[in-house]
């Protein structure tokens, strides 16, 4: 009968023993929690930032696109107009050298 209290109160200082130690595993898995929350929150922060930048970039590109399709635009022009300008004086010279 001793024996059996002897090996029951060993298994209750044991468990005693492994309670406590899984209470400080917890806290210890709650602050490393704590702090991968933190991280996970910066890294969205940091992703959130990067989307932005990419749109805005993606903005100034459209927009420089479009100002250089314009500019092309307008100089086609230009190179059109001298075209029609030379064809014209070609014409003049050449009636004038046929009469």
């Amino acid at each position: 009968m001793w024996k059996q209290l002897a090996d029951l109160m060993a298994q209750f200082f044991t468990l005693a023993r492994d309670i406590q130690q899984n209470k400080t595993d917890i806290k210890e898995v709650r602050e490393e929690l704590k702090a991968t929350q933190q991280e996970v929150r910066q890294l969205a922060a940091v992703v959130e930032r990067l989307m932005y930048e990419v749109h805005r970039s993606n903005e100034r590109t459209e927009s420089d696109r479009e100002k250089d399709d314009a500019s092309v635009g307008e100089r086609l022009a230009q190179v059109r107009a001298a075209a029609s300008a030379r064809q014209s004086t070609v014409r003049r010279i050449n009636v004038k050298w046929q009469l």
